[in-house]
C-alpha cells in the first residue's frame, strides 16, 4: 500500500500557520460567526498563495454561510451534521456552489 506522511496540529485555527502544500482543516463549531468569517478569510488568502489541494471538513457547522465568499472552494457535501469544502477546478466561477444535484 502507499504511505501517505501527515501533520496533526490541535489548537486554535485563527492563529494556526496555513502550510502551502496540500492541507486538510477540520473544524468542529470552534469559533463566533465573526471569527468563523475571518477564518474563512485567512483560508481565501491561503488558496490564493497556493496551488496547493485545500479541504475543509467542519462538523456541526452553525455558520456555513461564513465560506460563501470564498470563492476558490466548492461544497462537496453539506448536511445538517457536516460540510466538506474543496479547492474548485476553476476558481473564477462567480459562486459557491454544491458539487451535487
Amino acid at each position: 500500500g502507499r504511505v501517505i506522511e501527515a501533520d496533526l496540529v490541535l489548537g486554535d485555527a485563527r492563529r494556526a500557520a496555513l502550510p502551502r502544500e496540500p492541507l486538510v482543516i477540520y473544524l468542529f463549531n470552534p469559533f463566533d460567526e465573526r471569527a468563523h468569517r475571518e477564518f474563512a478569510q485567512r483560508v481565501a488568502e491561503r488558496l490564493a498563495a497556493s496551488s496547493e489541494d485545500l479541504w475543509v471538513i467542519q462538523h456541526k457547522p452553525a455558520y456555513r454561510h461564513a465560506w460563501s465568499g470564498v470563492r476558490a472552494l466548492v461544497m462537496m457535501e453539506g448536511s445538517h451534521g457536516r460540510v466538506i469544502l474543496k479547492r474548485r477546478e476553476d476558481p473564477t466561477t462567480p459562486e459557491l456552489r454544491s458539487a451535487r444535484p
